[in-house]
């Protein structure tokens, strides 16, 4: 019992210090009226799981990836930031709260988890070698750490969002800071290649 929640601590705190980033991320998700908070969420719980899939996997082989190939990663929010400034642009001062008719539901999901991904390319490395440690039934335990507080992060922001007082300011510049949210997060995530 005492094993589980020594586990159980150390997925926590890995989980909160590679992911506190992820909190303001959400918040610009959950602002953006083209997704639905169900698409956010489960993007999150995608990238989460593939991201927990990329480290197991790379445990299993003992191979840390190289943190210039991790950084590759920035290529992801950096092209859909830049796409969603130009779209922005090209639509002039149009209906800000009208979503684009043009993107569908399983698009809206793959770029969530797309930027999920990319956000948390870093954190594989980081995993790599605490998945290495464990046995089996700890990873297992990590992993569901991983996606419960996954879920936690997703109502955090879910309900900052919107929280009658901080919501509407939220809303109001979160959403139109996204595509600048997401290339600044591209950039630094590409960062990693001048280490």
């Amino acid at each position: 019992m005492n094993q589980l929640w020594t586990t159980l601590g150390l997925g926590s705190a890995l989980f909160v210090a590679t992911n506190i980033d992820d909190i303001f991320l959400l918040l610009a998700l959950f602002a953006d009226p083209r997704l639905r908070p169900r698409q956010v969420v489960a993007g999150q719980l995608l990238g989460m799981l593939a991201i927990i899939g990329a480290s197991v996997a790379a445990s299993a082989v003992a191979v840390a990836l190289a943190s210039k190939y991790v950084a590759l990663f920035g290529l992801a929010p950096l092209a859909i930031g830049v796409a969603r400034l130009v779209r922005r642009d090209d639509a002039g001062d149009g209906d800000a709260d009208e979503p684009p008719t043009n993107l569908r539901s399983a698009s809206k999901l793959l770029a969530v988890t797309t930027i999920t991904v990319a956000n948390g390319g870093d954190n594989v490395a980081i995993y790599v070698p605490v998945f290495a440690t464990q046995n089996q039934p700890n990873q297992l335990i990590l992993s569901a750490t991983f996606l419960v507080l996954t879920a936690v992060w997703c109502w955090l922001g879910h309900t900052l969002v919107q929280h009658p007082k901080l919501g509407a300011p939220i809303r109001r510049y979160a959403g139109p800071a996204t595509p600048y949210v997401l290339i600044a997060l591209g950039l630094y995530i590409l960062s990693g290649l001048l280490d």
